[in-house]
């Protein structure tokens, strides 16, 4: 049975490869490649506040072991969540990487919009190939939605790349609708934004 859990520290060590895994390629143009990303992720997932903390996730569990996650942006998170990210962006980056990293930011915010007061926006979803197609992301969905209603938000967000077929056909089937188009043009990686009104 698939329990949904809130993130708490002895989920750190599973969530770095889950959120690597929900996307790779912009994590490594983020990051100057794989290996980099993995020790950042590693560190950043066990600090108590941030973009990448366990804190800040939601886990799908069997039997107690994590086997997907997904994380909620909205415009009321809380100062600290911020300054954490950017903190541990300092804290755990070399100073070259760290420049990489301010250099792309500008092509990342164009491409990827944070969500409007009315829109809960969810990233980092990801559940373990093993265990795919098994309704396990269908519940973190669920999830997600009553968070949103929680939350009186008027609409889930999304981004998602315009190639990854299996990941539109669960979001179509859920009711999400493409609603623009963006391309991250340093990797020429095209996204769709996609939304569902609750």
């Amino acid at each position: 049975m698939v329990e949904l859990k809130k993130g708490s520290i002895e989920y750190a060590n599973v969530l770095p490869q889950l959120i690597y895994d929900s996307a790779s390629s912009v994590l490594d143009f983020i990051f100057n490649g794989k290996s980099n990303a993995l020790t950042f992720l590693k560190r950043a997932a066990k600090e108590s506040e941030g973009q990448f903390s366990v804190n800040r996730h939601h886990f799908a569990c069997l039997d107690g072991n994590p086997v997907g996650c997904v994380s909620l942006w909205h415009t009321e998170l809380p100062a600290s969540f911020h300054t954490a990210t950017y903190t541990c962006l300092e804290r755990f980056l070399h100073p070259d990487l760290l420049q990489h990293v301010i250099r792309v930011n500008p092509s990342l915010l164009s491409t990827f919009a944070p969500p409007k007061d009315f829109q809960l926006c969810f990233g980092h979803f990801c559940v373990k190939e093993e265990f795919r197609g098994e309704n396990i992301g269908s519940k973190l969905l669920a999830h997600v939605t009553r968070k949103g209603n929680q939350l009186l938000k008027q609409e889930l967000a999304l981004d998602v790349e315009v190639s990854n077929e299996a990941a539109l056909q669960v979001y179509e089937r859920w009711g999400f609708v493409v609603k623009s188009e963006k391309t991250l043009e340093p990797i020429n990686q095209t996204f769709y934004r996609m939304t569902k009104s609750l």
